[in-house]
């Protein structure tokens, strides 16, 4: 039990890392799961004083956990949802940034090349799905980029880089991206969450948007299972999460994520372990 917990409680401060960047303009997801190590265990000390998860009894064997969080924990669009910690749980990017080493790893991405200053050529790992079943594809990747500049929200700011008229897929699984001038930062604006790709084929066949408020459709290892408008949002570990093949093992079954109007009023559920874990607490707590 302790094992799990403690590789869990690196995942949630990853992403609660991550979003702290994505919110100031930077990129980056979680970090691949990882055995036990003393950065770890220290990272998960700051975590949780309860002895075990607060909810770890009559779960059936599986693995829960709460966590407290001050932001949004709701929507699931990138084009205007500020749930950084929900979609780093469904959806995944091209690359990650590593909170303890801060360097940028393959996640979905198998590697890379730059062919010119101006072009990079990226070949995807085999076998991703997405949570309903569907491959994923390269062209995915344009679709979605397109999607948000269509949308012309600020994230479409994300893409202004990239050039996508010219961008192309060669087959299913190797992606072009091209630029009109060098952009030197490539493979870390490509590490956000932000520019994590939906599944083109199952949006255009859906009569609506609505899915991306409650059922999100992503390559991540955890998908929607309940969500209470204003209270909290319960995901759940994939059984056919595709990451397995590849030694990305998560092993807690069930988060749930808690959402507090303030930081005092959470910190007193945490005391009384109430939660398993708490972020942007007051510098005081």
């Amino acid at each position: 039990m302790k094992k799990n917990y403690l590789r869990l409680a690196s995942l949630i401060l990853a992403l609660a890392m991550v979003f702290a960047l994505a919110a100031c303009g930077g990129g980056g997801n979680a970090a691949e799961p990882k055995e036990d190590t003393k950065a770890e265990a220290q990272s998960a000390e700051g975590a949780s004083t309860a002895a075990e998860p607060a909810v770890e009894a009559d779960t059936g064997g599986k693995t829960s956990i709460i966590v407290g969080n001050i932001n949004s924990i709701e929507g699931f669009d990138m084009a205007n949802s500020n749930n950084g910690t929900g979609m780093e749980l469904v959806y995944e990017a091209l690359f990650s940034l590593n909170p303890d080493t801060g360097e940028v790893e393959n996640q979905l991405a198998d590697s890379y090349e730059f062919v010119d200053d101006c072009t990079l050529k990226i070949t995807l790992k085999d076998g991703i799905t997405f949570s309903n079943g569907e491959t994923l594809r390269a062209s995915d990747f344009l679709w979605s980029w397109n999607r948000l500049r269509e949308k012309g929200s600020n994230m479409a700011e994300r893409v202004a880089w990239i050039n996508l008229e010219e961008s192309y897929t060669e087959g299913d699984n190797v992606l072009v991206i091209k630029s009109d001038e060098p952009y030197g930062p490539a493979i870390t604006a490509l590490s956000t969450i932000y520019l994590a790709p939906l599944c083109q084929a199952y949006e255009e066949s859906s009569p609506d948007e609505s899915h991306l408020w409650d059922a999100p459709v992503g390559t991540g290892p955890y998908r929607v299972k309940e969500i209470a408008a204003g209270s909290h949002v319960t995901y759940e570990l994939r059984d056919d999460y595709w990451g397995a093949q590849y030694g990305r093992i998560y092993d807690v079954d069930e988060i749930t994520v808690k959402y507090y109007a303030e930081p005092a009023t959470m910190f007193i559920d945490f005391e009384t372990h109430a939660l398993d874990m708490a972020f942007q607490l007051n510098a005081s707590d």
